[in-house]
C-alpha cells in the first residue's frame, strides 16, 4: 500500500475514533446506549457538527496523503538522481576527486582507482600531496591548491601522480572549491583526466615533424611546392642555395618565372600533367637569380586534398652540374682508354717492324768497312728508327703499356737536381720558383718518365709564354678526400703526393682542355710538335697509379696536378755498373716469332754469335720440337701473343718436360700490360724494339744466370 493511502486512512480512522469517542462521553453522561449516543436521539445540530468534524479529519487526511504522494516521488526522484550521478561517477573514464580543505583525500571514483592501483578505501583520509604526487611537485602543487580553494573559479593544470606501482602517469586537471552553507571552502572537487598516451603521441609527432623538417631543410636536394595556380607556397634552403634566391623572394613566384627557352615549354608540360594527377621525372634548366642555366632532374607529383582534389604539386630537384661534369669527364676518360688501346695496338706491330729494321742496319753496319760509301745511308735508316722507336714508345706511353722501372723516390730531390737543367730550358725571361713541401712523402716511379714529363711540361710552359712570366712547380703531400674521390673515379682512398706544375701564359679554353691528352694534338705550328708530349705524361701517370688534373683558362695560365700514391719505401743509392759481358755462346736456343722478318733476324744474330738455334713460326710448331728434341735446350725465346696458342701457355707445357729451360719473352708491350695473361713481373722481358747486341746481352744474361745456380 502506499504512502498516501496509508496517511488518507489513519486520518479517516482518527476522525471515526473522535466520533466515537465523543458519543461515548455524551452516552454515559446522559445515561444512554452508546448506539443511540451515535446517531440517535442526537439533537440535529450536535450531529452536524460531528458529521463537520469527520469531513474536517477526511480532508486533512487527503490533504496529508496527496503531501506525503509528493514526498515520496521527490524523494524517489532525488535517490534517483543520486543514484544516476554516482554511476556517471563509478563509470565515467575520468577521475573525480574530492578534498577536504586541508587537502586529505575525501573520494574519487573508479577510474582513479585503475589508474592508481589504489583503493579508495586504502586511502581515504590522507594527505593527497604526499600519497600521489612526486616529491619534486609537493610545494608547487600545494601552493596551487591554496590558491584553488579560496577561487571558485575552475583552474587548469598539468602534473603526474605516481601509482601504486611507482610509475608516473600525467593527468591534466580542472578543479572547484566546494562550498559549505554558510559560504565557506570546505574542499575542492578535481576532475582529471590521463593524458599520458596523448602526451607520448604529440611528443612524437613533434620529434617526427621535426626530423622532418630537419630532413626536408638539410637534404641536398632541392624541395618547391606550389599551388594550383603556380605560386611558390614552400621551398627549403637548397632550392635557396641551389637558386640564389632567399626563401622570401622565391615564396608566392610562378613557377614558370624559374625556367626560358625550351625549358619553360617543358615545364608547361610537365605541370599539365601533375594537374591531370600523374607524376614525372624529367630534366629541365631552371635560370638562377644571377641568370647561369643549371642543369637539374625534377621529380614531382601533384598534391591532392582530402576530398581528392588538387590542389597544387611538389617537387624533389637535383642540380646535375657536377653529375654532367663527371659525365663529360668519364666520356672523355673512356675516349682516352679507346685511343690508348688503338694507339698501343699500333705502336706495338710498330715496333716489330722497327726491330727488323734496325736490326739489319745494325748487322750491315758490323759488316760492311769504314770505307764503304753506304755506311752513311744505312746510318741515317738507323737513325730515321730510333727517331720512330721514340714515337711508339711515346705511344706505348699514352697507352700504359710501355716499360717501366720503377723505383722509390722523393720529388724534392728529383727537382732539386733538375732546377739548373730546367732554368736553362724555359729561358731568362721566364721566373722559375720550387717549392717543396716540408717532409714530402716518397713515390714509386720510373725515374727517367718522371724527368721526362717534368721536362714536356716545362717545355709546353715555356712556348705559352713567349713574352716572359712565371713557372712554379709545388709539391705537397694529399689525403684526397670524398670531392676528390668522385672528382676522379680511379682514385683509391690512399695518402698521394701531388706535383704541381704552373704557367702565367696563354692558357687554353674548355674545348682544347677536352683534347689535350690525344695523341698527335698540339696547339703548336706545324713543325713544331709531335703532339706526344702530353700523351706521354698522360700514360705514365695512370700507369704509375697515379691521376693527373688541368686547369686552365684562356688568358690566364694553366696548372697540372700529378698526383702519384704515396710509398713507405725509401731511395737506393746509385747501382754500381754491370761488368762488361761476353755476348757469344754455344748453347740451344728455340726461337718462337709469328713475325718471320722478326724471327729471320734473331736466329740469324744467335747463329752467329755460336749459338745453335731451332725455330717456329708459332707453338703448334714449337710443341713437337720442345718436346722429341733429342738434345738439351737452354733457352727459349718467345713472343707473349701469338695466335692460337701464347708464349705463355707454350712455356707451361714445355716446362713439364724441360723444367730447367729459361725462358726470354720478348713483346711491344711492357710485363704490366700482360699481367692477367700469366707474364709474371720477375720473368725477363726485352721489349721491342731492340737491337742485336741488346738481344745478345739478354740471352747472355739468363744462360749465365742459370749456370750459377
Amino acid at each position: 500500500m502506499k504512502t498516501e493511502h496509508k496517511v488518507f486512512i489513519l486520518f479517516l480512522v482518527a476522525g471515526l475514533a473522535v466520533w466515537v469517542l465523543e458519543a461515548s462521553f455524551e452516552a454515559v453522561w446522559q445515561g444512554e446506549t452508546l448506539g443511540a449516543a451515535l446517531l440517535f436521539d442526537v439533537p440535529l445540530h450536535q450531529l452536524c457538527a460531528r458529521f463537520i468534524s469527520l469531513g474536517f479529519f477526511i480532508v486533512f487526511g487527503f490533504v496529508a496523503a496527496v503531501y506525503a504522494a509528493q514526498r515520496r516521488r521527490a524523494a524517489k526522484a532525488l535517490r534517483e538522481e543520486r543514484d544516476l550521478a554516482e554511476g556517471l561517477i563509478e563509470t565515467a573514464q575520468t577521475i573525480v576527486l574530492v578534498l577536504d580543505a586541508k587537502g586529505r583525500i575525501v573520494r574519487f571514483n573508479r577510474y582513479m582507482e585503475e589508474i592508481s592501483g589504489y583503493r579508495l578505501a586504502e586511502v581515504k583520509g590522507k594527505d593527497w600531496f604526499t600519497t600521489f604526487l612526486p616529491a619534486r611537485d609537493h610545494a608547487k602543487i600545494r601552493n596551487l591548491f591554496s590558491k584553488a580553494i579560496n577561487d571558485i573559479q575552475t583552474r587548469g593544470n598539468v602534473n603526474p601522480i605516481v601509482t601504486k606501482d611507482g610509475r608516473e602517469r600525467l593527468i591534466g586537471w580542472y578543479d572547484k572549491a566546494i562550498k559549505g552553507a554558510d559560504g565557506k571552502t570546505i574542499g575542492l572537487l578535481a576532475v582529471g583526466q590521463d593524458i599520458t598516451e596523448r602526451e607520448k603521441a604529440i611528443e612524437a609527432l613533434t620529434a617526427s615533424e621535426r626530423r622532418y623538417r630537419r630532413l626536408v631543410e638539410t637534404m641536398n636536394e632541392g624541395l618547391g611546392v606550389r599551388d594550383k595556380d603556380g605560386r611558390i607556397t614552400y621551398v627549403n634552403d637548397s632550392l635557396c642555395r641551389m637558386l640564389g634566391y632567399s626563401r622570401q623572394e622565391l615564396i608566392g613566384r610562378d613557377v614558370m618565372s624559374l625556367t626560358d627557352g625550351i625549358s619553360k615549354n617543358i615545364l608547361r608540360e610537365q605541370v599539365a600533367k601533375h594537374d591531370a594527377g600523374q607524376t614525372s621525372t624529367y630534366e629541365i634548366n631552371l635560370t638562377s637569380k644571377d641568370g647561369l642555366q643549371i642543369p637539374t632532374l625534377v621529380s614531382a607529383q601533384p598534391i591532392f586534398d582530402s576530398e581528392g582534389n588538387i590542389e597544387g604539386g611538389f617537387a624533389v630537384i637535383t642540380d646535375l652540374t657536377e653529375y654532367k661534369k663527371l659525365e663529360a669527364e668519364l666520356r672523355h676518360a673512356h675516349k682516352m682508354e679507346a685511343i690508348g688501346r688503338l694507339a698501343g695496338g699500333v705502336a706495338h706491330d710498330f715496333n716489330n717492324q722497327l726491330t727488323v729494321i734496325k736490326g739489319y742496319c745494325d748487322l750491315l753496319l758490323g759488316k760492311l768497312p769504314k770505307s764503304n760509301q753506304s755506311r752513311t745511308a744505312i746510318g741515317e735508316i738507323r737513325t730515321a728508327g730510333e727517331r720512330a722507336a721514340k714515337l711508339t714508345s711515346q705511344l706505348l706511353a699514352f697507352g700504359r703499356k710501355q716499360v717501366l722501372r720503377p723505383e722509390a723516390m722523393n720529388l724534392n730531390e728529383v727537382l732539386s737536381q733538375m732546377y739548373n737543367p730546367l732554368a736553362r730550358l724555359i729561358g731568362e725571361d721566364i721566373e722559375l720558383k720550387v717549392i717543396p713541401a716540408p717532409e714530402l712523402g716518397n713515390v714509386k716511379a720510373d725515374p727517367i718518365q718522371v724527368e721526362q714529363a717534368i721536362m714536356n711540361l716545362a717545355t709546353n710552359a715555356r712556348d705559352a709564354m713567349p713574352n716572359g712570366g712565371k713557372f712554379t712547380i709545388k709539391t705537397a703531400n694529399i689525403k684526397p678526400d670524398i670531392k676528390h674521390l668522385c672528382r676522379y673515379p680511379d682514385a683509391k682512398p690512399v695518402p698521394y703526393v701531388m706535383l704541381a706544375i704552373s704557367d702565367t701564359g696563354e692558357g687554353m679554353d674548355k674545348q682544347t682542355l677536352q683534347t689535350i691528352f690525344e695523341p698527335f694534338f698540339t696547339t703548336k705550328e706545324v713543325g713544331k710538335g709531335t703532339g706526344l708530349g702530353l700523351a706521354m705524361v698522360y700514360g705514365f701517370v695512370r700507369q704509375s697509379g697515379g691521376h693527373i688534373d688541368v686547369a686552365s683558362k684562356a688568358g690566364r695560365g694553366t696548372t697540372f696536378k700529378i698526383y702519384l700514391p704515396r710509398v713507405k719505401a725509401q731511395p737506393r743509392g746509385s747501382k754500381p755498373l754491370a761488368p762488361a759481358m761476353s755476348y757469344r755462346g754455344t748453347e740451344t736456343v728455340l726461337v718462337v716469332e709469328d713475325q718471320e722478318p722478326l724471327r729471320d733476324l734473331i736466329v740469324h744474330e744467335l747463329r752467329d754469335r755460336g749459338y745453335t738455334v731451332l725455330e717456329a713460326a708459332n707453338a703448334l710448331e714449337a710443341l713437337p720440337l720442345g718436346e722429341h728434341y733429342a738434345k738439351p735446350i737452354d733457352l727459349l725465346i718467345t713472343d707473349v701473343v701469338m695466335p692460337g696458342t701464347s708464349g705463355v701457355e707454350l712455356v707451361d707445357r714445355l716446362r713439364g718436360v724441360r723444367p730447367h729451360m729459361q725462358v726470354l719473352y720478348i713483346s711491344g708491350y711492357s710485363a704490366e700490360a700482360y699481367a692477367g695473361r700469366g707474364v709474371r713481373n720477375d720473368d725477363e722481358l726485352l721489349q721491342k724494339p731492340f737491337t742485336p747486341d741488346e738481344l745478345a746481352a739478354a740471352v747472355r744474361k739468363l744462360l749465365d744466370s742459370a749456370k750459377k745456380a
